[in-house]
């Protein structure tokens, strides 16, 4: 099911676009599975996706072969980090809006 819903977004990208040229695999399952990143560059082969199974398995930082008319690309990502990130940007804006307020 997940790999169905990671095709849907470039599937229906290239529906819209001539040129699609790179596939990216980041964050969670997708970053850290090569089963995962195979089924799905499989499933993209149409678009020109060649995969090279040994750089998919070793973890390498581009997976699709040289010839591949798309690459696929994996691209390391702290998600946590980026959340916690936000927040804090969140929070703080917040706390300089309404420590201002009552204040004339």
């Amino acid at each position: 099911m997940r790999c169905r819903a990671q095709l849907r977004r470039p599937c229906g990208v290239s529906v819209r676009c001539t040129d699609i040229r790179r596939r990216g695999h980041t964050a969670g399952i997708s970053e850290n599975s090569p089963e995962i990143r195979a089924r799905i560059c499989r499933g993209a082969a149409w678009l020109g996706l060649r995969l090279d199974e040994a750089a998919n398995r070793a973890g390498s930082p581009r997976i699709s072969t040289p010839d591949s008319k798309v690459s696929a690309w994996v691209i390391p990502t702290d998600e946590e980090h980026m959340i916690a990130e936000h927040t804090l940007k969140i929070w703080r804006d917040q706390a300089v809006f309404t420590s201002g307020l009552g204040r004339h």
